[in-house]
């Protein structure tokens, strides 16, 4: 005689659910975490040529766009399948390089203004974004950076037929923050990037070289350059 108060089928279906169970667990700790997370969280180090264009319109006879280059590094932070990395790095750029003459007919005097105005910066932030082998990867990025310029101006003098030379450099510093966008082409061993940054300093910066050359306190850069990967074993 079948024992009173267990259904006929009941036995069977908790044998299997038993059965299913161990199989289940296993995909889902091979979903969390398969071999495919070391590669969705691949730090990678990139090195760029930048642009920078004043933030403000400038008027007619403003000195050119700035020119220069940097690096930064970008570290996925674990279990956000890379979607995530702290982002640091550093660059320079020369905003102006040029010779301006001053003369005095009348006395013979000549002096000619060989002026070098420099911009650079360290930060460190937090960037959005797939971090692996995706061939397209977009991102956005936000830091905080500590900023310095320069001003070299390099003056040679020519009076009475006596030539001399005078070298002035200033120097200010200043914290600001950048904003960001782009893309990075990825192609296995190494990648190709491109995007553009806001950056602004906090307050207004103090003009150096007695304002002949303006400090802006905002600039729009634009980047191109390469990325290389270099993975981390788990």
């Amino acid at each position: 005689m079948r024992a009173p108060g267990r259904a006929p089928g009941v036995s069977s279906v908790r044998s299997r659910i038993r059965a299913l169970a161990l199989p289940l667990a296993v995909l889902v700790a091979l979903f969390a975490a398969g071999p495919a997370r070391a590669r969705d969280e691949t730090p990678r180090v990139s090195v760029y040529a930048t642009r920078m264009d004043a933030g403000a319109p400038r008027k007619e006879g403003a000195w050119n766009s700035g020119y220069g280059g940097g690096f930064d590094v970008t570290w996925p932070l674990p279990r956000v399948h890379g979607l995530f990395a702290i982002l640091g790095g550093a660059e320079a750029a020369s905003l102006h390089s040029g010779v301006r003459t001053e003369v005095d007919t009348a006395s013979g005097y000549r002096a000619e203004h060989h002026m070098d105005q420099l911009y650079g910066r360290l930060f460190i932030g937090g960037e959005l974004g797939p971090h692996g082998d995706g061939s397209l990867e977009p991102y956005a990025n936000f830091a905080m950076s500590m900023i310095a310029y320069g001003y070299f101006d390099d003056v040679q003098i020519t009076e009475g037929g006596a030539p001399s030379e005078l070298l002035v450099s200033q120097h200010e510093g200043g914290v600001g923050w950048s904003a960001g966008a782009g893309v990075n082409m990825n192609f296995s061993r190494f990648g190709v990037t491109g995007g553009v940054r806001y950056l602004r300093q906090f307050g207004t910066p103090r003009q150096l070289g007695n304002s002949t050359v303006r400090i802006e306190p905002a600039y729009m850069q634009y980047r191109i350059g390469v990325t290389v990967p270099f993975p981390i074993e788990p």
